[in-house]
C-alpha cells in the first residue's frame, strides 16, 4: 500500500533580487516521487507583506513540465528550427571550456562576460563588482 505524504515548508525565494520574499511550498509525494504542488507567499518578510511574483508562483509548473530540458542538447540544425540531439554533461562542459578558452586566447578577456541572473537589482549582484 503507497501512501502520499503533504507537507508544507516555509523557506526563502532562491532568485538574487533585493525583496528575498518568504515562501510556504507545498509538496506532495515520497521520496524521488516528491512534487512541488504549490509556491504560495509566506508571512515571514515583512518588506513583502505576503507578496510573490508570479515566475515565483508558477516555480512548480515549470520544474515538474514534461517540455523541461533536463540534459544537454547540441543544436544540429539552422537556428530557430529546433533540431537538437542529446549531448553528455561532459562534452557540454568540454564545449563550453574550449569556446571559452579559443575567446580568451584570440580576444582576451574581454570577449568574456561574466553572467550572473539577478533579476533586476539583486543583493549578491549589488556587492560582486
Amino acid at each position: 500500500m503507497s501512501t502520499t505524504s503533504r507537507a508544507i515548508t516555509a523557506t526563502t525565494c532562491t532568485l538574487d533580487c533585493p525583496d528575498s520574499c518568504s515562501l510556504e511550498v507545498t509538496t506532495e509525494g515520497v521520496g524521488a516521487d516528491r512534487r512541488i504542488v504549490a509556491v504560495e507567499a509566506g508571512d515571514g518578510n515583512p518588506s513583502t507583506a505576503g507578496w510573490i511574483c508570479a515566475k515565483v508562483r508558477r516555480h512548480g509548473d515549470r520544474l515538474h513540465s514534461p517540455d523541461r530540458v533536463t540534459t544537454p542538447l547540441l543544436r544540429t540544425g539552422p537556428k530557430g528550427t529546433g533540431a537538437f540531439r542529446p549531448i553528455t554533461w561532459d562534452e557540454a562542459i568540454a564545449m563550453v571550456a574550449e569556446r571559452i578558452g579559443a575567446t580568451l586566447d584570440t580576444v582576451g578577456g574581454s570577449g568574456v562576460v561574466a553572467f550572473t541572473y539577478n533579476s533586476s537589482a539583486g543583493n549578491v549582484e549589488r556587492t560582486s563588482h
